[in-house]
Parts: C-alpha cells; sequence; structure tokens
C-alpha cells in the first residue's frame, strides 16, 4: 500500500516453522520484487532453522510504496512521511521519501488507497497508522508480523523490529505483501539469531539479563494461509475484462489510467468515461493474460486531485460483472 516507540517484551508473534542453522543469517527483502505480489509468495528465505530452537528475527529498514509520478508535484501527504531518505532504496526505483517500515505504513500520498481500503482520501488519513505487509512463515504458509511486545501504534524511529519464532527444521519465509510492486522503494535487511546468542550479544537490551523473551510457541503451524480483505476474485472473458470504477458520488472524472500487473493497458478521457447522466461507464480491458490479475486505477479528477483504486481478478472464460475498482 503515518513518537518514539520502546518494543516491549510481553508478547510476541510466535510461529512454528520445521534443522540447522544456529549460527547468525543476513537476508534482503526488497518491496519491488515481484514476489510480494503473489500470494503465498516467498521473496526471501533463511537456511533451515533447527527444530525446538528459539530464534530472534529483527528487521529493520523503510521505503515507500508509491512513485512519485503517481501524483502531483509537490504530493500531499496524509501522515508524517520521513524527513530522511529512504535507509536503502530499490537500485533504479525513483527516489521518494519514505512512508512505510516493516511494522507500519505511517505516512500515505492524498488520494491514495491502501489494501483495499482509502488510507488517504480528500486530505483525510482515514486508516493511518496502518499495519504494514511484512508476513512470515514456513511451507509457503505466510501471516502477518507481529513485534515482540505487539502492533507498534507509531513508528520505531530507527525502523527496526524484533519477532520472535522457533524453528521446526524448515526454512523461515518472508514477504511484504503488496499487489502492486512496480512503483515500491526500499530493501529491508533482516538478521536472525539464536535467543541464547541474542541474549548473550544484548540483542534485546530492554528484556531482563540472562532472560530470553520468547513465548512458548504453538504445536502446530497455521494450516490455511490468510485472505486478503476485499481482494475477491472475480473472472471475465479470456483475454479480457471489465472493470467498473467506484467513486464517491459527486465526484468528476477527468481521466483514468488502467494498470494491469502493473503494465498500463488503457488511458481514459472525456466521453468515453461517462454517460449523459454523468455516471460512470464501464471499461474493457483487452489482450490480458491469463492467471491472476492486478488491477490498479489511477483517476484524475476535474479538480485535479488524484484517486488510486484497485481490485484482484483473474480471466478464466466466464461472463460475471465487471470487476469493481475501489
Amino acid at each position: 500500500m503515518k513518537l518514539p516507540l520502546v518494543i516491549a517484551c510481553a508478547s510476541a508473534l510466535a510461529i512454528t516453522v520445521p534443522s540447522t542453522a544456529s549460527a547468525a543469517q543476513t537476508l534482503k527483502l526488497d518491496l519491488a520484487d515481484p514476489a510480494n505480489a503473489v500470494a503465498g509468495g516467498v521473496t526471501t528465505q533463511t537456511a533451515p532453522l533447527a527444530a525446538g530452537q528459539s530464534y530472534v528475527v529483527r528487521v529493520s529498514g523503510s521505503g515507500s510504496l508509491w512513485r512519485p509520478s503517481d501524483f502531483p508535484s509537490p504530493a500531499a501527504w496524509c501522515g508524517t512521511p520521513d524527513a530522511k531518505p529512504i535507509m536503502e532504496p530499490t537500485p533504479g526505483a525513483e527516489a521518494t521519501v519514505a512512508a512505510v517500515d516493516p511494522a507500519i505504513v505511517f505516512a500515505s500520498p492524498v488520494g491514495s488507497f491502501l489494501y483495499g481500503r482509502g488510507a488517504c482520501v480528500d486530505s483525510e488519513a482515514k486508516d493511518l497508522p496502518y499495519p504494514s505487509g511484512l508476513k512470515l512463515g514456513t511451507r509457503g504458509v505466510l501471516i502477518p508480523a507481529v513485534p515482540i511486545g505487539g502492533q507498534p501504534a507509531a513508528p520505531d524511529p530507527t525502523h527496526t523490529y524484533t519477532y520472535a519464532v522457533t524453528g521446526d527444521g524448515t526454512p523461515l519465509q518472508f514477504q511484504f505483501a503488496d499487489l502492486h510492486t512496480g512503483d515500491n522503494s526500499g530493501i529491508f535487511t533482516i538478521d536472525v539469531r539464536s535467543a541464547d546468542d541474542c541474549t548473550a550479544q544484548h540483542c534485546l537490551p530492554q528484556s531482563p539479563a540472562g532472560t530470553t523473551p520468547i513465548p512458548t510457541p504453538p504445536t502446530t503451524p497455521p494450516t490455511t494461509p490468510p485472505t486478503t480483505p476485499t481482494q475477491t476474485p472475480t473472472c471475465g472473458g479470456k483475454g479480457k475484462l471489465s472493470v467498473r470504477l467506484v467513486l464517491k458520488k459527486g465526484l468528476k472524472v477527468a481521466r483514468a489510467s488502467f494498470y494491469v500487473n502493473d503494465r498500463l493497458r488503457a488511458a481514459v478521457r472525456g466521453k468515453k468515461l461517462t454517460d449523459a447522466d454523468g455516471s460512470l461507464k464501464t471499461q474493457t480491458l483487452t489482450g490480458l493474460p491469463d492467471g491472476p490479475l492486478a488491477i490498479k486505477a489511477i483517476v484524475r479528477l476535474s479538480d485535479r486531485k488524484i484517486v488510486r483504486l484497485s481490485a484482484v481478478a483473474k480471466t478464466c472464460g466466464s461472463a460475471d460483472a465487471p470487476v469493481a475498482l475501489m
């Protein structure tokens, strides 16, 4: 897809992951990696973690889920983006300010949607701050990652968060879920250490000396992947799909650009957008590939404000109702 914070160690996300690795491991997770747009997709993973061994995972970094050119310049923001540049930008990505870290989306451009929700519409930060898309798990079953101490209400100044896991002999897998990875920038650093090593090296200085802030994990891993709210697959004709813009009543659209899997498929303006009564016309996108489709619309209103809408669909040869972009 917005206050200094000390992470407490009273609770943690503890998941069982199926061993071998006890030495420290360091990984990189690129927010622009296309694997982030796939349900259950794995962007990066560790070597197998020893069964029954407790581990501490530290994830740090900052990034953005938006491309500056998608919005008027200078962009207006809900929340407060970082004054400093992204800690490690994605190579080749447009320079932009940091608005997200491993735990929180803390800023959003005006007119943008986040995970299908109106995060920042009409200059009102309706859903910010919002939990980020970081997920972790094993065997392709990834769940939202919650730091030790619970989901924070504000970003840590260092954009570093700590998580607790228990190995079960298979790699620990990571993803930063986002349907539109082509406009993302930012690379997170993931550091994995055994709980004993972390305690000895004071990885968690706020925890009591000599203790391991790892709760007892569940005995079985999650059996079903979580569903993403508002992302209901819809089928259209093979190779083409009808889409419909869903906007607040009274908003007047000047033009709309439609992207499928981050590729521009149509740019529509004027009479092709609205009927005589002002209602928005259904648009047909053609030349689409088979399989899941991440659809995005960048809509410029008559007052020059920008609204971003999105949905998930798939082409499967049936003739269902148009996909609603919200």
